[in-house]
């Protein structure tokens, strides 16, 4: 009799521990989702080469603003530095990021997401009591002239608030890399808009060789300024 009562109390405290992990994982996601349709209207992007000590050698630093358009979202550069060297938009570190479609796809890291199981992990983030998830996920990506489909494979943890749910950090990582990286470690920090979670800085550190060459660099993107897309937004996935 006590060991059935035994069992019934371990099996209550275990259910228990499961609603609360489930529950603090779809709070973050729907805070997430709710945050589907904002753009960042100001991006700062900070690229630091290091030297083979670890030290900075060259810093470079680009300023975008994004703006509403009746078909989509159109960006500007605003100003660039690399060292003492004033940047334009035909620079081959701004160009990119001129092309790039800023457009919210309707897509969250949720959708690639397919197992996570809470730690036993709690950190204070700025000042916020959080969390640890532990999760890995798949995504297809077309590759070639062909479009033919391969598979990436991501795991990462995801840090929320305890009491709220809110998402605060996410480390991720993904196999295999785009060429021509080597490594890197992926930090992404959210901020909370009126119960809407948007990501308000990205931080990556990289190695990536090209040919005889390996070059370690650090990244810092800020987003900030965010508004909303009102247009139709179509996520792929569904």
């Amino acid at each position: 009799m006590k060991k059935t009562a035994l069992i019934l109390i371990i099996g209550m405290i275990i259910g228990n521990l499961t609603a609360t992990e489930n529950e603090l994982w779809f709070k973050a996601q729907k805070f997430i989702e709710n945050g589907i349709n904002l753009v960042p209207g100001k991006i700062i992007e900070t690229t630091i080469m290091l030297n083979k000590k670890g030290k900075e050698k060259m810093r470079t630093e680009t300023i975008l603003k994004t703006h509403k358009e009746d078909d989509g979202v159109s960006v500007s550069f605003i100003e660039g530095i690399r060292g003492d060297e004033k940047l334009t938009e035909e620079d081959k570190q701004v160009k990119p990021n001129l092309e790039k479609d800023y457009k919210p796809t309707g897509e969250t890291f949720f959708d690639n997401v397919t197992s996570y199981q809470l730690t036993s992990e709690e950190v204070i983030i700025d000042d916020k009591n959080c969390v640890v998830f532990e999760y890995t996920g798949e995504k297809i990506r077309l590759e070639g002239k062909k479009k033919k489909e391969k598979k990436t494979f991501i795991t990462g943890k995801l840090w929320i608030e305890k009491s709220t749910g809110v998402p605060v950090m996410r480390e991720v990582s993904i196999d295999p890399l785009p060429k021509p990286l080597k490594e890197m470690k992926m930090k992404i920090y959210y901020t909370n808009i009126d119960n809407c979670c948007t990501e308000s800085r990205a931080e990556a550190e990289m190695l990536i060789s090209l040919l005889v060459m390996k070059i370690r660099m650090n990244s810092i993107t800020a987003y900030s300024e965010h508004w909303r897309y009102n247009g139709k937004i179509e996520n792929v996935l569904h």
